[in-house]
């Protein structure tokens, strides 16, 4: 007979519905329900199934019991498994949105790309992508890019103007204790070393033909101001008694061979550092969002090299 094997079912199916009585009570109600079922065995032994039929549900028989002994039945908790759902959810939806986050990064990397050799600038992984022998100048001539760096707005525009102009001058600085200071908006600068004291030379190519440079000189400083131009390759040689502070939104910044102290800080693009043999350096660098070589710096350096990038990489070419 199965009896045996269909009774231990049941009352073990009570003992789970009893959960949370002390072990005394628990074994006290399994015994008379035990005690009843068996009495009623003896009676009738082919009708086990009847028998538990009568009964009712484990759960409902442990419920009976326990409001009959005056025993509070205690709720199932929910607590725990809403919060493990919560939990789950949340961490879900934490991974969709880094996974979404990390794939978006990666599409859009390098942040600013600059081809030197095809004169072509990518923004955003190729996004806004801007190369000067290819634009249709008379399509995009009306078209305007603001670029906002520091809660400054930045204009960036395209003309129509394909022919390249130069523009070129010289500073002099009689002061020693004057810093020369330059800005652009867009554009490659390249600050080499020149032979001559107290004076700063540059040349540019341009298709701005309306743009001009400006200047003013403040108190113990020299300004030499190209942001009006909407982009331009320069060449600066800098005086050998002079530091210079250079400072851009977007574009590629080359130092050649200093031998005074520089300073220069990109809003987005590329710096790269050519280091002059038997110079002594002390360096100052750093890139918000991007890749930064190491630069070593020595004691007794004879010149101080400050480089910032918000957005791009610094390049150490020693």
């Amino acid at each position: 007979m199965n009896h045996n094997k269909y009774l231990d079912r049941y009352l073990e199916s009570l003992d789970k519905a009893l959960k949370g009585v002390s072990v005394g009570e628990k074994a006290d109600i399994i015994t008379e329900i035990r005690s009843h079922i068996l009495d009623a065995l003896e009676r009738d032994d082919q009708n086990l199934r009847a028998i538990l039929d009568s009964l009712g549900e484990p759960q409902q028989v442990a419920n009976r019991y326990l409001l009959e002994r005056g025993i509070t039945i205690q709720p199932k908790p929910l607590g725990y498994s809403l919060v493990k759902w919560i939990s789950a959810g949340f961490l879900t939806t934490l991974c969709v949105v880094v996974i979404a986050l990390t794939l978006l990064i990666w599409k859009l990397s390098p942040i600013v790309k600059v081809d030197e050799i095809n004169h072509r600038v990518q923004i955003l992984g190729g996004l806004i992508d801007v190369q000067s022998d290819d634009i249709d100048f008379d399509k995009w001539k009306n078209m305007d890019f603001s670029v906002d760096w520091d809660d400054d707005d930045f204009p960036f525009s395209l003309n129509a103007s394909r022919e390249k102009i130069t523009r070129e001058g010289e500073l002099s600085v009689s002061s020693s204790s004057d810093l020369i200071f330059s800005e652009f908006t867009n554009g490659k600068f390249s600050l080499s070393q020149g032979d001559k004291e107290g004076v700063l030379k540059w040349k540019c190519e341009t298709r701005d033909k309306n743009s001009e440079q400006k200047f003013e000189e403040l108190q113990n400083r020299k300004d030499l101001d190209f942001s009006d131009f909407s982009g331009l390759k320069c060449e600066i040689w800098m005086p050998t008694n002079r530091g210079v502070e250079l400072k851009g939104l977007n574009g590629y910044v080359v130092i050649n061979e200093p031998e005074v102290s520089v300073s220069a800080k990109l809003s987005n693009g590329k710096m790269s550092f050519f280091p002059k043999d038997g110079m002594k350096y002390n360096f100052d660098t750093r890139v918000n969002v991007g890749r930064l070589d190491e630069f070593e710096s020595v004691s007794e350096a004879q010149a101080k090299i400050t480089l910032r990038v918000g957005n791009g990489f610094i390049d150490n070419k020693g």
